[in-house]
């Protein structure tokens, strides 16, 4: 008699433990959004300096900015940093720098990352501005 109430209670636990619906938390989704605007990521150049290979990707609550820049001269050239604004329908929505505080040699290529804590890839253009 005991065996069949301990059967029975523990179908009960069972049957209604695994019946509960999980809330949906959305707050935990992985998020991941590419701009993949032709304005945004087209390659560049700006004096003797271009910039290739961009993307913007916005993940884990961040908005990264990657490029790839590259001394075009055949002398070697300090480049400090570089301003990216970020335009989205002809309004700046951000100045990103990108930190590069070295000396390139000739066609020498440095990749750059900058970030923001920001969703930014409603971006329609992005412009580069030399800071020596």
């Amino acid at each position: 008699m005991n065996r069949k109430i301990l059967i029975i209670l523990l179908s009960l636990i069972l049957v209604t433990g695994c019946s509960f619906n999980k809330k949906n938390d959305t707050s935990n989704e992985h998020i991941v959004r590419a701009n993949t605007n032709e304005e945004v990521i087209k390659d560049n150049e700006l004096e003797n300096f271009s910039f290739k290979n961009t993307s913007l990707v916005y993940e884990d609550n961040t908005s990264t900015l990657i490029t790839t820049v590259k001394n075009n001269s055949n002398d070697t050239s300090y480049l400090e940093e570089f301003k990216i604004h970020v335009y989205k329908d002809d309004i700046e929505l951000i100045t990103l720098t990108g930190y590069v505080g070295s000396f390139l040699s000739p066609l020498e290529e440095k990749v750059i990352v900058s970030s923001y804590g920001e969703d930014i890839t409603s971006a329609t253009s992005i412009t580069y501005e030399i800071k020596r």
